[in-house]
């Protein structure tokens, strides 16, 4: 049984928002195997996919910095402060 477009598209906006194949495939409606088959035969969903992951990747780094912060250089008279 194939997918169609539209839940791809479903399973693509799924992946990139929670970074979960588990949960992507249940909020499209589809199986795990049927995603990773698809992967497997068409290189524009393979891009796709690709791309999602790398939303996700950015969207939980982007929250590891909101919680744990960013060190930011001591900066004196337009230079870079030692760390001693």
């Amino acid at each position: 049984m194939k997918l169609t477009q539209t839940c791809k598209e479903r399973f693509l906006e799924a992946l990139a928002e929670t970074g979960s194949v588990s949960t992507a495939v249940a909020i499209a409606g589809t199986s795990r195997t049927r995603v990773y088959n698809l992967r497997k035969t068409d290189p524009a969903f393979a891009s796709g996919w690709q791309d999602a992951e790398e939303i996700a990747t950015d969207r939980l780094e982007a929250k590891r910095r909101a919680i744990e912060g960013v060190p930011k250089p001591l900066v004196s008279a337009g230079k870079v402060v030692p760390d001693r």
